[in-house]
């Protein structure tokens, strides 16, 4: 990152990578690249979480980067590879939990507490997207362990449920499931009153990021593979890419995914930097990068004809991960009222 402040304007308006952020970028691609093909990412499913890799993947230190523009894009990377990993759970949990040990100053922040069943640290802790209580709600990542960081209208908790969360499946293989905050469930308090909810919220906006670059990099993968179609399957003696009903979507779905990808660059940049300047960046990322990735794989399947949806094929796979993905929160659309409220108030500033 460029800090001086010579260059500060300009990096605001500058997506290029510095060099450390190049080589995390490929190290990540080499990983998943290695460790993480199409016959793994079929094989965890309808879970869609492979353990093994999970351990793997945070040995490797690739989860360990500075910053949200490092984990975006680790994440986009994770995203190309449609690899069956709670990142962006892991990292906005990670986070949320540093954040509330520093402001509680009891040492949490190490990346918090941990079971005696999980003395490395692997199970995940999923965040709960809305206030919990009583009434059940469905959580991404909870299916692969037993914790849950929520809200309860009053604090932030961490709760641990007697017994790993059953799988609520989908078509799309996302390891959600259903939690309530009951009886059942043990709570430790870790802040409370309007910082905790601050904090939390902090959170779930960092989560929506990293699902953005997570989509991102699912609809790079998409066209990748359409445009290998387009080059090599031919139609009147010519390749089907040279033809204008073929190539003139997949430069739509490029020029979609370039967008997509500064955005969620631009939003995690000033969530770093400037946290409190442009706070609807973050949802207008999260919403478009929504949008692409199903616009995007679907247009990137119809290339590829009946093959594209074919059940079990490679195409078919991204087209319902970007829909599971894109739902993990509920619609989309429903932060467009958060941009809505932001942008007026800070073109009045």
């Amino acid at each position: 990152m460029m800090n001086s402040s010579a260059s500060y304007r300009l990096r605001r308006q500058d997506y290029s990578l510095a060099p450390r952020q190049t080589a995390l970028a490929e190290r990540t691609r080499a990983f998943f690249a290695e460790h993480c093909d199409m016959d793994r990412v079929r094989a965890a499913e309808p879970l869609g979480f492979d353990p093994d890799l999970w351990r793997s993947f945070l040995a490797s230190g690739l989860a360990d980067g500075d910053g949200l523009v490092d984990a975006v894009l680790v994440a986009e990377m994770l995203g190309q590879a449609a690899a069956p990993l709670p990142f962006a759970t892991h990292t906005a949990s990670r986070r949320l939990l540093n954040r509330a040990g520093d402001s509680a100053g009891d040492g949490a922040g190490d990346g918090g507490p941990r079971e005696p069943g999980d003395p490395d640290g692997a199970e995940p802790v999923a965040l709960a997207l809305r206030v919990a209580t009583g009434t059940p709600q469905l959580v991404p990542d909870a299916a692969t362990g037993r914790r849950v960081l929520a809200h309860t209208g009053t604090g932030l908790v961490l709760a641990t449920s007697p017994a790993p969360l059953p799988h609520a499946g989908t078509m799309g293989a996302v390891p959600q499931a259903w939690w309530a905050l009951d009886d059942t469930v043990e709570t430790l308090t870790l802040a409370t009153g309007a910082p905790s909810e601050a904090l939390w919220r902090q959170a779930v906006t960092e989560w929506k990021l990293l699902v953005a670059a997570n989509l991102v990099g699912l609809t790079q993968a998409a066209l990748e593979r359409a445009v290998a179609v387009a080059r090599t399957r031919r139609t009147l003696g010519v390749p089907i890419g040279t033809l204008q009903g073929v190539a003139f979507p997949l430069a739509d779905v490029e020029i979609a995914v370039s967008g997509a990808r500064n955005l969620v660059r631009r939003a995690a940049w000033f969530l770093d930097n400037e946290p409190g300047h442009r706070p609807e960046l973050a949802a207008m990322a999260y919403v478009n990068a929504a949008r692409t990735a199903v616009a995007g794989t679907t247009a990137c399947a119809h290339v590829q004809g009946g093959a594209g949806y074919a059940e079990g094929s490679d195409a078919a796979v991204l087209v319902l991960r970007a829909r599971a993905w894109s739902a993990l929160a509920g619609d989309p659309a429903a932060d467009l009222l958060a941009i809505a409220e932001a942008l007026p108030a800070r073109v009045g500033r």
